[in-house]
């Protein structure tokens, strides 16, 4: 059996890597929420953040706490914290990719050959 190119994947690397890609874009794309400072006593701000490891989209809203009015003040795009994101989604596949395919290539390369 001729020896497959080194960027082929086992069909069992490429299932655990899916779920790796779909963990990490939950907690890439799932928001968090803190809570903001209050300014007066009129106003209740929440701060919807996204991003993981590094914050990309930063949301600032307040509510009216008598009439429930929603407002967003300001929203923020983090570029930089957005391609490190990616870097490290990517690093972190690779990483996964190349952690579970060494020890079938190592097994591969000790069988006796026919």
């Amino acid at each position: 059996m001729p020896r497959r190119p080194w960027f082929q994947f086992h069909l069992s690397t490429c299932v655990v890597m899916m779920v790796v890609v779909g963990l990490l874009l939950w907690l890439n794309i799932r928001p968090s929420y803190e809570e903001g400072t209050f300014e007066s006593m009129t106003y209740y701000p929440t701060i919807e953040k996204r991003g993981f490891p590094f914050t990309y989209l930063r949301k600032e809203y307040t509510t009216k706490i008598i009439s429930d009015e929603d407002g967003l003040v300001e929203l923020e795009w983090l570029g930089n914290n957005l391609a490190l994101d990616v870097l490290c989604f990517c690093l972190s596949l690779l990483a996964v990719g190349v952690f579970i395919e060494s020890p079938i290539r190592r097994s591969r390369q000790t069988e006796p050959r026919q």
